[in-house]
């Protein structure tokens, strides 16, 4: 579980360090469309919301190690 929550860290990490040293151009350097800035946008969102998901998950299958809350 941690070494998919690392895999996904890295990844938003890496594209975050992309994305501010593009400075809004792509390789080719041309300048990305409205469309194309937009999806990157939902896209990067959701792959933040995924590494949250991934830490509730691990919180609570700590406390439920911890303090043993599973149900019968």
């Amino acid at each position: 579980m941690q070494f998919l929550a690392g895999v996904i860290l890295g990844a938003v990490l890496s594209a975050s360090v992309v994305g501010v040293a593009a400075d809004g151009k792509d390789a080719s350097g041309f300048n990305r469309t409205q469309q194309e800035k937009r999806y990157d946008y939902f896209r990067e969102r959701q792959q933040q919301q995924d590494v949250q998901n991934i830490r509730r998950q691990q919180q609570k299958e700590q406390a439920d190690k911890t303090y043993r809350n599973k149900p019968c």
